[in-house]
């Protein structure tokens, strides 16, 4: 089907055979074949595809630079795929041990109004990670002033004490439902 493959059958049959490659655990070869797929297509984004299916491949390695030098141009405000581009990036960073990188990259995302849904999570997620190595702080409440403090014990609110001058309130009367055969009493 690649070689004699019309139209986008081949491209797509290329995709496969770079997938299953990856999936067979060759990724250095299924980064090859990501690579010759983004070079020989003219389809900018069939070519952005391939180079952030090949810099996704690469996050393992921790190699941030072999990863920025295919998503780079993917990083840019316009790109819709921006967001994917900073989610390999800021994994590649986190893998290579560049924590504070990653976490300004996972904010980046978190930040950007048009990001999906899952990868906004998925960036929380990896943020809430570097918070619990330490890396991180916690974020502050928006109004820290009326926040308790991390440690300070919750309390439920205080009942309103009844003024020492004030009338005890009559206790309801009971009602008792009326019995057959029995007058009621006045």
């Amino acid at each position: 089907m690649i070689a004699s493959g019309d139209g986008g059958y081949a491209t797509l049959a290329r995709f496969k055979q770079a997938g299953l490659l990856a999936k067979e655990g060759k990724a250095a070869e299924a980064i090859a074949a990501y690579d010759a797929l983004a070079t020989a297509e003219s389809n900018p984004r069939i070519r952005e595809l391939a180079l952030l299916l090949a810099a996704n491949l690469l996050v393992d390695s921790g190699d941030v630079a072999a990863v920025q030098s295919r998503i780079g141009g993917l990083l840019a405000p316009e790109n819709g795929m921006r967001n994917a581009a900073r989610e390999a990036l800021g994994l590649a960073q986190y893998k290579a041990g560049d924590l504070d990188a990653a976490r300004k990259t996972f904010e980046e995302i978190t930040a950007d109004p048009r990001a999906s849904r899952g990868v906004v999570n998925r960036a929380q997620l990896y943020l809430a990670q570097l918070v619990s190595e330490g890396v991180v702080a916690p974020e502050a409440p928006a109004d820290a002033s009326a926040a308790p403090a991390a440690d300070a014990p919750v309390e439920a609110p205080a009942a309103e004490a009844p003024a020492a001058d004030a009338p005890a309130p009559a206790a309801p009367a009971a009602e008792v439902p009326p019995v057959e055969g029995v007058a009621p009493a006045n």
